[in-house]
């Protein structure tokens, strides 16, 4: 907290969608493993669960690459039009009272 630097404090956005998917998951694993089906039947469930969650990850990876690159291409712009914002801010300790 010195120096006027922000602190963050809590847990991640990141961190509550993996627990929040991993809470699903493990409902979905435990609802097809005591629902009273055949285990033919419950194979294919799994097998169909398995085939979507694959689609859903490729989707998701595809749309995270995509928004680093529009994040980079933002930053790449906002460069070119000020190129100061990746500096540090100009001290003032010099010019303080004791000066």
């Amino acid at each position: 907290m010195s120096d006027g630097e922000p602190t963050r404090s809590g847990t991640s956005g990141l961190a509550i969608l993996v627990a929040f998917l991993g809470g699903a998951l493990a409902g979905v694993v435990a609802t097809m493993l005591l629902a009273p089906r055949p285990g033919a039947e419950t194979r294919r469930r799994f097998a169909d669960a398995a085939n979507r969650s694959k689609d859903t990850v490729e989707r998701l990876r595809t749309a995270a690459e995509e928004a680093a690159a529009a994040a980079r291409a933002a930053f790449k712009n906002a460069m070119r039009e000020d190129p100061t914002l990746g500096e540090e801010p100009a001290s003032n300790e010099e010019s303080g009272p004791n000066h």
